[in-house]
């Protein structure tokens, strides 16, 4: 019988998986672009924001971390179910956009109203975007409207401008121009410079 020979494996373009967190420190917030301690954060005192932060690292392969949109995913899903309410807006996008799952507007909407209704106002103004588009819900411009207002108020810029906009033109609502640039206004200072382009457009003062 022919000897049998054994070649070896071919070489894995995959990194080698980080070796083990076993020291974390006292819990805290990570530095957004500090790979190790965001990973002994998360992953040794499971601090939820920490978690969110490393899931980030992976969905754009940076500061270390190696692309991977599913671990992504799961570090967004145990942020989100554990209270952070932004990491349920970052599950929305990846389910809205198809960044390692299918498309599914559906899907995203519903990770967007969660994260909405737990306070994010990112989660808010996405929300208005997919009314105002129809995707995921039927289109409703005054329901739009609404979540726009609603970010604003929470501090998102984007949120002021797009109300604002709406209240000028009376997209989905009456028209209130008076209240509109002032929405404007404040979209333009939080520094949402489509707001500014709205006002220079209209002739109107920052």
């Amino acid at each position: 019988m022919a000897p049998m020979y054994y070649s070896e494996p071919p070489p894995s373009n995959n990194p080698p998986p980080p070796a083990p967190v076993v020291s974390a420190g006292p819990p805290h917030l990570c530095q957004w672009n500090d790979f190790a301690d965001c990973r002994a954060q998360c992953e040794v005192n499971k601090h939820p924001q920490s978690c969110r932060e490393l899931g980030y690292m992976y969905q754009k392969g940076q500061h270390g971390a190696p692309l991977d949109t599913s671990k992504a995913m799961q570090l967004y899903l145990f942020s989100c179910n554990s209270g952070y309410s932004g990491a349920c807006t970052d599950v929305g996008f990846l389910h809205d956009n198809g960044i390692g799952v299918p498309p599914n507007h559906q899907e995203g909407f519903k990770w967007y109203r969660k994260g909405c209704d737990e306070g994010d106002a990112m989660g808010c103004f996405d929300l208005a975007l997919m009314y105002e588009k129809g995707q995921g819900t039927a289109m409703d411009l005054t329901i739009a409207t609404a979540y726009h207002e609603r970010a604003c108020n929470m501090g998102n810029p984007n949120g002021c401008s797009s109300a604002g906009n709406n209240y000028v033109k009376g997209r989905g609502v009456s028209i209130d121009r008076p209240k509109g640039l002032m929405m404007l206004r404040k979209g333009c200072a939080g520094g949402n410079k489509w707001g500014c382009e709205k006002l220079d457009e209209m002739g109107e003062p920052h």
